[in-house]
């Protein structure tokens, strides 16, 4: 483990947990992809600076110098659908985080895996994963917040959230090194709840921080779109749209705009 150093956090380093930290690297979900054969345990890949950082989709991650960026990997024994349910695990533990340089009660969680600050996305998550057989292999699951600068909204696609910064927002701007160990910690914790007692459990919580929630959204499929109201998540972590005939549509994939 290369050690973080002193943070702002006095809760230890979660030990089932081991860390690499980095100056730069192109982007830790290819580091992390690289580093694979030899990771036993959970490994968090931090890194200073990344010099290609991306998100969902292969879109382009803007990370100016001072944001935060690191991937978590494991080796989660189970059935791929499961483990992907991780990616609310992580919107909790992301918001934790990133919370005590704001009010809580000002971000929210939207659907699947970002993080908001008033309303404008602060953080996304991106998972990617191999599977044999339905078994999960490998799990990444990558991190990256906004500290000390966004995209414009000209970088950003049409009718995206816009993009926003604890810096921007007049908020106190902490290390990254910070974040990582608040986020570590939390994600240990969300981890625990979620094997001892199962998604369910995850869900109600995450659903509690759900933006748009009973709002009309649109959920955009490829060429496709689905229009509804955001009713809920179910237990498979898919969205639940009430339509205007009064049906349910379930909704696994997509990008979801308001």
């Amino acid at each position: 483990m290369h050690e973080l150093g002193k943070t702002d956090f006095d809760q230890p380093w979660p030990q089932a947990y081991d860390c690499i930290v980095l100056d730069e690297v192109d982007s830790t979900m290819d580091e992390a992809r690289r580093r694979l054969p030899e990771l036993t345990r959970p490994t968090w890949i931090f890194a200073r600076n990344q010099s290609a950082p991306r998100g969902r989709r292969g879109r382009v991650w803007h990370m100016p110098e001072g944001n935060f960026s690191a991937t978590l990997v494991m080796r989660p024994d189970e059935p791929i659908a499961h483990a992907a349910l991780r990616a609310f695990t992580a919107g909790l533990a992301m918001l934790s985080a990133l919370s005590p340089y704001s009010a809580v009660g000002e971000f929210a969680l939207k659907w699947p895996n970002d993080v908001l600050l008033y309303k404008r996305k602060i953080a996304g998550i991106l998972l990617e994963s191999e599977s044999l057989k339905d078994k999960c292999q490998w799990l990444s699951i990558g991190f990256g917040a906004n500290l000390r600068g966004a995209p414009a909204s000209s970088d950003l696609e049409p009718q995206a959230i816009p993009a926003t910064s604890l810096r921007q927002d007049g908020h106190t701007v902490p290390r990254p090194e910070d974040v990582l160990h608040r986020l570590a910690c939390s994600f240990a914790d969300w981890e625990r709840i979620f094997r001892d007692y199962g998604f369910e459990s995850v869900g109600k919580m995450w659903i509690g921080y759900a933006y748009g929630l009973d709002q009309p959204v649109v959920a955009r499929m490829g060429k496709r779109e689905v229009r509804g109201i955001f009713r809920t998540i179910d237990l498979d972590g898919n969205l639940i749209l009430k339509m205007d005939d009064g049906s349910f549509e379930r909704i696994a994939a997509a990008d979801l705009f308001f």
